[in-house]
């Protein structure tokens, strides 16, 4: 464990206002508009990823500042994987190494560190790579019942479903479409269509 001054330690709050701004600078521009999102929540609602950002790729970044806890993160890796295309794990100094010893080689490192003057500041240790184990029953659970419905009527094929609930409404669309098709289809429609998550920038 490496050691720092206190006044030097993060929190979730002061990394996560200089994150936003991070992500959006990368991932939402004039030429590329994309979507940020606070508090992604995955596997109806088993955990939340601290940040995510849809732009062609689901890319999300979990926050383990100085003082908080790595015990959650075994678990959290396993549904993130699942789910996104890319993830970064935003870490203060002191779990750095501890927290290569537990996540998966495709995640990124991400250091956030406090200057003296208070302000936060990244490092890049390691880029993420692209993960190739997504689960696209995991993926179109993101989809509201609406939205999975208008994926139906988009293909034609809503009749009969419009009074299901939302699994057998998926389970449809899992059934009908191949796995790349549909978790394109899911980006896109949270990228450009969804309404109504708290946007982080």
């Amino acid at each position: 464990m490496f050691s720092i001054e206190k006044k030097h330690y993060t929190n979730d709050a002061v990394i996560r206002r200089a994150l936003i701004e991070h992500v959006d600078n990368q991932y939402n521009t004039a030429k590329h508009p994309g979507k940020v999102i606070e508090e992604f929540s995955v596997c109806d609602g088993a955990a939340r990823i601290d940040l995510a950002a849809v732009n062609g790729v689901m890319h999300g970044f979990e926050i383990k500042s100085d003082i908080d806890s790595l015990e959650r993160l075994p678990h959290q890796m396993g549904l993130y994987g699942s789910i996104f295309d890319k993830v970064t794990l935003v870490v203060g100094v002191t779990h750095l190494y501890h927290a290569f010893n537990i996540i998966p080689d495709w995640w990124g490192v991400t250091v956030a560190r406090v200057n003296d003057d208070g302000a936060v500041y990244f490092n890049e240790i390691r880029e993420p790579e692209t993960n190739h184990c997504t689960e696209v029953t995991s993926v179109v659970k993101l989809l509201w019942k609406d939205e999975a419905l208008n994926i139906l009527e988009d293909l034609n094929l809503s009749r009969g479903y419009k009074s299901k609930n939302r699994e057998q409404i998926c389970n449809k669309l899992i059934d009908t479409l191949d796995a790349v098709t549909l978790t394109s289809k899911v980006r896109h429609l949270i990228q450009f269509n969804r309404q109504g998550w708290k946007v982080g920038a």
